[in-house]
């Protein structure tokens, strides 16, 4: 997803479909996700987290010395691997196809 489209989500995300003075009692939604939080939804360490971060891998921004991941942009990056995993398993069942009943180690 484009940058531009993301800009739009997270503003969207923000003013959460209320107008002023419009659900007022509901809570407001979190916009990010601290590094514990991103690792527990990606399934990874506390360590590993911060590792990806360091390396550019987990979108992040800083606020001083807090590190957060906006939700969007890890919703936009899981849905990226998903795809690209799901290519990548239609292209290995087309090729195993191809080859019969054999096995094929990659």
């Amino acid at each position: 997803m484009d940058e531009a489209m993301a800009i739009i989500r997270f503003e969207e995300n923000a003013a959460g479909g209320r107008t002023e003075g419009e659900g007022e009692d509901r809570p407001v939604q979190r916009l990010t996700y601290s590094v514990d939080e991103a690792a527990e939804v990606l399934g990874i360490s506390r360590a590993s987290a911060y590792e990806a971060i360091r390396k550019g891998e987990i979108p992040h921004i800083k606020i001083g010395k807090r590190i957060l991941i906006p939700r969007v942009m890890l919703d936009d990056l899981l849905a990226l691997w998903e795809t690209v995993i799901d290519r990548h398993r239609r292209w290995l069942k087309a090729r195993c196809r191809s080859f019969g009943d054999k096995t094929v180690k990659i």
